[in-house]
């Protein structure tokens, strides 16, 4: 009886090893079915609209993202700030090609680095200052001038749609139905035909001219 259980058992095991084999073939089937998938795609991809392909550093560069808060901290604070990225740039690269010690880093890709009451910095509060946990202006203009000077380029987040609700562009806005910054795109650009774009084109654009957004500078 015991010998029958085993046999019935081993057959069992030798049934799930088959199909294990089998599930294994056809996930890597899969695999490679995806892989060409994506090497069709890539290659069939139309060109980049002229006036908007990437600048000429920008293709193959090795980024790298730094959320400044986590980062470094440079005066006992607890908080990361530019002072501390600062000091660790030739960890990431130290401009000399010669040496092996270094990350080999290309860019820089700064979580937002701007005013807003949050820690991560997704609710701008002004778009044109340095979040004080992280220094000043000042130390951005010296963390752009290190970097460049390494051949580490720099690119920041700029969450114009994230806009805090402690902003002055906000504060306004809920200040009265008719406040200059709200009732535009409200009544404007949300209720305007959908056909008519040259007028909501110039809506908009009046609109980011009265609250102080260039739009492209």
């Amino acid at each position: 009886m015991a010998n029958v259980r085993l046999k019935s058992l081993l057959e069992q095991v030798s049934l799930v090893q088959q199909i294990a084999a089998v599930a294994e073939i056809e996930a890597l089937e899969y695999i490679e079915h995806i892989k060409i998938g994506m090497v069709e795609r890539i290659a069939t991809r139309p060109a980049a609209t002229a006036g908007r392909e990437l600048p000429g550093w920008a293709p193959g560069a090795v980024f790298y993202e730094v959320f400044v808060r986590s980062f470094q901290d440079s005066n006992g604070d607890g908080k990361g700030d530019l002072d501390g990225l600062i000091a660790r740039l030739d960890y990431l690269n130290d401009g000399n090609p010669a040496t092996d010690t270094d990350l080999g880093v290309d860019a820089l890709w700064l979580m937002p680095v701007f005013a807003s009451p949050s820690y991560h910095g997704y609710d701008t509060t002004h778009y044109e200052t340095i979040n004080p946990d992280y220094g000043t202006n000042a130390d951005f203009a010296r963390l752009l001038a290190e970097a460049h000077r390494r051949g580490i380029q720099v690119i920041v987040d700029l969450v114009i749609n994230h806009t805090s609700a402690k902003h002055p562009w906000f504060v306004e806005s809920a200040s009265s139905p008719s406040a200059a910054r709200c009732v535009p795109l409200r009544s404007n650009v949300l209720d305007a035909p959908s056909t008519n774009l040259s007028a909501r084109d110039s809506v908009i654009g009046a609109s980011s001219s009265a609250s102080g957004l260039e739009v492209g500078a």
